[in-house]
């Protein structure tokens, strides 16, 4: 059996213990389907022993034949070890998705008609699942969050009691990726648990299949804390942010407070917040002008008020003018002296 795990590293937890899915393959013997010498279609841990790696745990689903036959195999996804917890979350192409207990993993069921040897499995939908599920323990609750092929951001809610997800989904984002692969690939930033603070950044194609060509994506930012709030994407303005040719299987890279994206146009995409504006002032005659540079992501508005400790700021009633390549608003001399600020 292959792994490929849509190019997610094997998971490590901090006993040394390896954790990655297999595709396609060999399942045991046909003497013995739990004979880990072949374990396609399956969740592995593995544990060193000396120089090499033995099976300590695995899981193979019960349908294993028809994910085989059907090239819907298990192995699409990495898996996420849910934090705090001895349990570990991902999928496949058959667009399921299976929670385990890493202390034992599950082996094979039973049954012949359902996984009665894990701890929870749900399907968000019948497409395909690509890259791995991401994680938040945030101000309101712990969540994972994973986007199949051509289906919507979704966010789960974890219940520690239960140790499950609670379904259905928590939220979910507004726009779905498009049709065909790779859905979103995934990343997480935040300032520990704290409200405000959480982003789910995603990245999918716009149109078009990326397993069948090259296709133009997008990058989105959400709401951690509920995912139907979409914060930002890079088609926004797209003269400036545009990805350009998605790279397939590749996630958003989050660090030193920006946002890298690899892409098939032959560059690296770096997102960032932008400069704050300066507001500089001048005289037009006897009027006094105020200028600020054009800023057209964040919407800056000009405030004023004659008190500078106040808290009950408005905005100024005169005009701004664009020119320039900036913004412009022209204070008469007859005004009353007030201070002003840029406020976004």
């Amino acid at each position: 059996a292959g792994i490929w795990m849509s190019g997610q590293a094997p998971s490590a937890d901090t006993d040394g213990n390896l954790y990655l899915s297999t595709g396609n393959g060999t399942v045991g013997t046909t003497a013995n389907r739990r004979d880990t010498i072949n374990r396609g279609e399956s969740f592995l841990k593995l544990t060193r022993n000396g120089t090499n790696f033995t099976i300590a745990s695995w899981f193979t689903p019960y349908n294993f034949t028809n994910l085989e036959n059907g090239d819907v195999d298990l192995g699409s996804a990495g898996l996420l070890l849910i934090p705090g917890t001895s349990l570990a979350f991902s999928g496949g192409k058959e667009g399921k998705l299976y929670l385990v207990n890493r202390d034992n993993i599950g082996g094979l069921s039973g049954s012949t008609t359902a996984d009665t040897n894990i701890v929870q499995s749900f399907s968000p939908s019948s497409h395909q699942f690509h890259g791995g599920p991401v994680w938040w323990d945030g101000p309101g609750g712990s969540y994972s969050y994973v986007q199949l092929s051509t289906d919507f951001l979704r966010q789960y809610k974890f219940n520690p009691p239960t140790g499950k997800f609670l379904l259905p989904n928590f939220a979910q984002s507004p726009t779905a990726a498009a049709g065909g692969q790779p859905g979103g690939l995934l990343a997480l930033s935040a300032n520990g648990t704290n409200a405000g603070s959480g982003i789910v950044w995603a990245t999918h194609n716009v149109s078009g299949d990326a397993n069948q060509a090259v296709v133009t994506g997008i990058l989105r930012a959400y709401n951690a804390q509920n995912v139907s709030n979409e914060l930002w994407n890079s088609g926004q303005l797209s003269a400036r942010d545009a990805v350009g040719n998605l790279a397939k299987f590749v996630a958003p890279t989050v660090a030193n407070g920006k946002v890298y994206l690899a892409t098939f146009s032959n560059r690296l995409n770096v997102y960032g917040l932008l400069p704050e504006p300066l507001l500089t002032i001048g005289r037009a005659g006897t009027n006094v002008v105020l200028s600020w540079p054009t800023n057209t992501f964040l919407n800056y508005v000009l405030q004023d008020n004659t008190n500078l400790l106040a808290t009950n700021w408005v905005t100024t009633t005169n005009p701004a003018v664009a020119t320039n390549g900036g913004f412009q608003v022209t204070i008469p001399a007859s005004r009353a002296a007030s201070f002003y600020r840029l406020k976004r």
